[in-house]
């Protein structure tokens, strides 16, 4: 089964970072700066950055500035934006085809906050069975939507897959779907596998 591909991540230098900056500056239309100045004194990218990802400005800075402290799901949505190739590390592992219908589907199980900016994504008792592969949680072949037709997981991947993926800390992300949440960039990067574009997904 195809996975994300954390095992296989370095972090991004200076100059990669630098360019992911700059192509998300052009994209959006925010002033253009030349090689490093664009991490270290543009404060549009830095002000984009903080709504992009719903964090402070000092952890926007952090982002921007400092590619040792890189995170693999932050370099993901970063590439997302400036539109770079993501398929080395995020593959769709989804159980309906990308197609507007499936995602019609997909987003009335998940709910618009979903694809809303903010701090959590808030699952509903419903969507929270079906998010993720399971042998034990419930009977997922009997699940039955609002038209009448069974629904299979969203998604091909097990929570441990996904979290394991991410390299988050299994027991925490467990513990945070069990309250009807998901933390907000993973649950970006969670919409990205089932197939949304990062113009759908919310972030801007």
């Amino acid at each position: 089964m195809k996975k994300l591909s954390y095992v296989k991540w370095v972090k991004p230098t200076k100059e990669e970072l630098d360019a992911a900056l700059t192509a998300i500056c052009i994209k959006y239309d925010l002033p253009a700066f030349e090689e490093e100045q664009v991490r270290l004194y543009n404060s549009d990218i830095i002000s984009f950055i903080a709504t992009a990802f719903y964090c402070s400005t000092d952890t926007a800075k952090n982002y921007c500035r400092n590619p040792e402290k890189m995170k693999f799901p932050v370099w993901i949505i970063l590439n997302a934006l400036a539109d770079n190739d993501i398929s080395e590390y995020v593959k769709v592992n989804c159980n309906y085809s990308n197609t507007e219908q499936a995602k019609d589907l997909m987003s009335e199980i998940l709910g618009s906050n979903a694809f809303e900016s903010g701090e959590c994504f808030h699952i509903s008792p419903r969507a929270y069975d079906i998010l993720f592969k399971s042998d034990y949680v419930c009977n997922i072949p009997n699940f039955v939507g609002k038209n009448g037709n069974k629904i299979l997981s969203l998604s091909t991947m097990t929570r441990r897959e996904f979290s394991d993926s991410l390299s988050i800390n299994y027991t925490v992300f467990c513990r945070i779907l069990a309250a009807n949440n998901m933390r907000y960039i993973h649950a970006k990067i969670f919409l990205l596998t089932l197939g949304f574009s990062v113009e759908e997904i919310g972030l801007i």
